[in-house]
């Protein structure tokens, strides 16, 4: 189950990152050539960077592929180096459990007042409430990482 949401992500950031791809390249064609630039296209473009950051954070999660400083890895003991691999992924829990009901809130007091984006005037609420499922996405996602590395160690 995780593997396959994995594989979903990634093809939906792929999509985000290739309309992103597209926007700036109207955009600066119709900026250099036509003198034009396309309207709202720093809005669009946002709203599409948060929208493949957020995907990309429970991929990230599940592939454990975050920062990690490794200094001490080769004269820790598999035993501790799986304990402090626990802990890592129960203060990303933590934290990301914070970040969607922070974000949650946000979205729905944004859908509320009706907030806008100030060119296109596109709701901002969805885009927040977007980022709360996904942040508790990355949640689901990060009780996978362990069982995910156990098979990437058994290989």
């Amino acid at each position: 189950m995780f593997k396959f949401i994995e594989r979903i992500l990634v093809i939906c950031a792929a999509f985000a990152l290739f309309v992103l791809m597209c926007i700036t390249l109207v955009d600066v064609v119709g900026r250099t050539v036509f003198h034009s630039p396309l309207p709202g296209a720093t809005e669009l473009t946002e709203i599409n960077l948060a929208f493949l950051t957020f995907l990309a954070y429970p991929v990230i999660a599940y592939r454990q592929q975050h920062i990690a400083v490794d200094i001490l890895d080769p004269i820790l003991s598999s035993r501790l180096k799986r304990c402090l691999m626990w802990v890592s992924v129960l203060i990303g829990i933590g934290i990301f459990v914070i970040i969607a009901w922070r974000l949650w809130l946000t979205g729905l007091r944004s859908i509320a007042e009706g907030d806008q984006t100030g060119t296109l005037g596109l709701p901002l609420g969805y885009v927040f409430c977007w980022m709360a499922v996904m942040s508790a996405l990355t949640v689901f996602m990060l009780l996978g990482a362990p069982k995910a590395d156990a098979e990437a160690t058994a290989e």
